[in-house]
């Protein structure tokens, strides 16, 4: 990766996810501007995806020219990611804007990976992209907002929005790390969805508000209607506690997500510590995060954003960085932290068993 390049792709990285920036900053080279750059890519896609100022058509085209660019290697000077940012300049996130528009660098990194690199990346980006199409078109509705219907219409969603990320990972670990052996690898791709799926349901329970406000509902309709809520329920405030235990079979099954993305932690060979730092910065993040909206379910569809705090962050990040390479310091840290979301599902569990 020239200097120039990777310079614009770390400066960027922590303007449009601090989360991510933060993560990432733990691996060594060259995985670090693998997962920076691969992430990046992603991030160009979810950004045309989210855009409120492009027609589904026209969002179709602009994912398929990115995955044509990639696929093909052929990056021409087009103007096509000028253009392309400012058409959703006026209603994008100003560094996502800033990100799409020098997109050129951006691919141009991933063009300078070695070839089982890039065999690892593409597939996966190319999955993302075209399921992201695929739910363009079947969430749209003539209604107020776009909306998931079913549940198994979620999973397919988050696998192809984040599952695809989880086994991309795995890709890119098993290609730069010697500890992973072949029965190690078998066995994180067996959970490397899983993982992907957790940290995806976080993100769709915390950002509710916001996808609303872009006329998307990730929420799947047939677990609402069971308890008689509509969609437009959740625009009301004070239906925050209601709509959560609502959707206690959303909760249900991001519990055994989260059980099986942290089984694929820990299988990560203890001396690969950059990786389970890095790893382990997500999950426990999205688990801190679960823990919050718990105990303030009431303000679950209040206007202001649950998220964990900076400080809370740090503590985490700390810690980690002493406990990351031994499993028996990682299972007691991870209970802790998964205290308050047990007793709701328990609690739940029995209340729905009854």
């Amino acid at each position: 990766m020239e200097e120039r390049q990777k310079e614009f792709c770390f400066d960027v990285l922590p303007k449009v996810s601090r989360t991510f920036a933060l993560s990432i900053a733990q691996l060594k080279e060259p995985l670090r501007s693998e997962v920076c750059v691969a992430y990046l890519i992603c991030r160009i896609l979810d950004t045309i995806e989210d855009s409120p100022t492009l027609t589904v058509e026209e969002k179709d085209f602009y994912i398929g020219k990115v995955l044509r660019i990639l696929g093909e290697e052929s990056l021409k000077n087009d103007s096509f990611f000028k253009n392309l940012s400012g058409k959703i300049s006026q209603s994008s996130a100003i560094n996502d804007v800033v990100l799409v528009e020098n997109g050129e660098e951006v691919i141009s990194s991933f063009l300078t990976f070695k070839e089982e690199s890039k065999r690892a990346i593409f597939p996966w980006v190319e999955e993302m992209g075209k399921g992201m199409v695929i739910y363009l078109k079947k969430m749209v509705s003539n209604t107020k907002v776009n909306h998931i219907k079913t549940f198994k219409e979620l999973e397919e969603y988050c696998y192809y929005i984040a599952g695809t990320v989880g086994f991309m990972l795995t890709d890119l670990f098993t290609i730069n790390c010697k500890q992973i052996t072949e029965e190690i690898y078998r066995y994180l791709k067996d959970r490397a969805n899983d993982f992907g799926l957790a940290l995806q349901k976080v993100n769709i329970l915390k950002d509710i508000k916001d996808d609303l406000k872009r006329g998307w509902c990730f929420l799947p309709e047939e677990i609402l209607s069971k308890r008689g809520i509509k969609v437009e329920d959740i625009f009301k405030q004070e239906n925050g506690a209601l709509i959560f235990d609502v959707l206690f079979p959303l909760f249900k099954s991001l519990r055994k997500d989260l059980k099986s993305g942290f089984e694929y932690l820990i299988t990560i060979p203890q001396k690969e510590k950059e990786i389970r730092l890095f790893l382990s910065t997500s999950l426990f993040f999205a688990s801190s995060t679960i823990d919050l909206l718990i105990k303030k379910k009431r303000e679950f569809l209040n206007e202001t954003k649950i998220k964990i705090s900076r400080l809370q962050v740090a503590q985490i990040l700390y810690q980690l960085e002493k406990k990351c390479t031994s499993n028996e310091k990682l299972k007691n840290m991870w209970e802790k932290i998964n205290g308050e979301f047990e007793k709701y599902y328990l609690k739940e569990e029995t209340i729905t068993s009854q």
